[in-house]
């Protein structure tokens, strides 16, 4: 499901809103069949895996910052993701591959990397539920577009919801609402 409407609608304060970073002001969200009210912060958070606007970055190194949600996973699984988010040859470049520190908060890395380990993270994380929130903003039309298919498809078997500005990504998600002050409007 795609998320849009202009900036301050509300579509990032939706996804925290189902994190539980933030109550509920009005209205019902449910996970599932489950209002979010009702799971613990903890059961929300581990239900969904999040690419938030910031795309944190921890210092360590790029495998580190990776698998963080999942220190165990296996080199193949870290490969599958990292081609789905379009950084396999750039990893492969790097002198030191994935043990290339990041640096604190990813200084070292640029913004589109930033976002594109974000959408790695998540995707090897795991859960049910994948929010993506604005996660191709700063990459050109042409890698935003294959990034949204790359991502879309690995996460087949997962719900998707796709808060976007950009009318193409839209178009590739079942469903799109439009958020307006804070509610939903179409």
């Amino acid at each position: 499901m795609a998320v849009t409407g202009s900036s301050g609608a509300g579509k990032s304060s939706l996804v925290n809103a189902l994190m539980r970073f933030w109550p509920l002001e009005s209205g019902t969200l449910r996970l599932g069949d489950i209002p979010s009210d009702e799971l613990t912060q903890s059961d929300a958070r581990s239900a969904c895996a999040l690419v938030d606007q910031r795309a944190q970055m921890f210092a360590g190194t790029l495998r580190s910052n990776v698998t963080l949600g999942r220190p165990d996973a296996s080199d193949a699984e870290i490969a599958t993701v990292l081609d789905a988010a379009q950084l396999s040859a750039w990893v492969a470049a790097l002198p030191a591959g994935l043990e290339t520190p990041v640096g604190e908060d990813g200084v070292s890395i640029s913004g589109g990397e930033r976002r594109r380990l974000a959408v790695a993270r998540a995707l090897l994380a795991g859960g049910p539920i994948l929010l993506l929130d604005e996660p191709t903003a700063g990459l050109d039309t042409r890698q935003a577009d294959q990034l949204t298919d790359d991502v879309l498809a690995a996460a087949s078997g997962r719900s998707v919801l796709l808060i976007t500005h950009r009318a193409a990504e839209a178009d590739k998600c079942q469903r799109t609402i439009s958020m307006e002050a804070g509610r939903i409007a179409d």
